[in-house]
């Protein structure tokens, strides 16, 4: 990096985007990882909810949505069916609780299709991976508007992705050496050194 003045800016922009930026994306990656294990969590945290008393390879659908229906007490038809790919976990029904021309409400409730037993039921917005997606999402301000500052989001991360390769790009004659693992200096030097490392090898993948 040459200390010239599109240099110092871009510094300046990557180490202040870090700071500021830096626990919303950590917060971004964890809700995100949950969210592709929610499943495994929910069961792990749940299994009545989530696991079947016997395996069962037939069902029947009609008999699943009116023994939820019986247990909820209403004759909301569901949104989604979701056939489990293992054997041995229940069927998932998804009701949309809200009343016309309101936002969704969803509501998940469970039924064992060995017997057609009633399992349990939860708001998804009152769950864990319910908050987490309303943040992971919409950032808790509804769709319309957390969509919007997802994209503003998106576009700051670009921007520090890129200011920090511009700032890692180095002489050529050092080009191979800035791309091996570095030894050690100080501290503080090689915490460095290892931030650019990584960066620069997870770059394509978080561009």
């Amino acid at each position: 990096m040459q200390n010239n003045l599109p240099s110092r800016i871009f510094l300046w922009t990557h180490r202040w985007i870090g700071l500021v930026g830096g626990l919303y994306f950590i917060l971004f990656g964890i809700s995100g990882s949950y969210l592709v294990y929610e499943d495994a969590f929910e069961s792990w945290l749940y299994p009545d909810r989530y696991q079947s008393a016997q395996t069962t390879d037939t069902f029947d659908l009609a008999k699943l949505v009116t023994s939820a229906q019986s247990a909820l007490r209403m004759d909301k038809q569901p949104t989604r069916i979701i056939i489990p790919e293992d054997r041995n976990h229940n069927v998932t029904l998804l009701f949309n609780m809200a009343a016309a021309g309101d936002p969704q409400k969803p509501l998940f409730a469970y039924v064992d299709p060995s017997d057609n037993s009633f399992k349990g039921a939860f708001e998804r917005l009152q769950s864990v991976g319910g908050f987490l997606s309303d943040f992971h999402h919409n950032l808790f301000l509804g769709a319309s508007k957390g969509r919007f500052w997802m994209g503003i989001c998106g576009v700051i991360l670009l921007v520090l992705l890129l200011s920090g390769l511009w700032i890692w790009w180095p002489k050529r004659k050092f080009f191979k050496k800035s791309l091996k693992w570095p030894a050690y200096r100080s501290f503080y030097k090689y915490n460095l050194d290892i931030h650019k490392i990584f960066g620069i090898y997870t770059f394509l993948l978080l561009i």
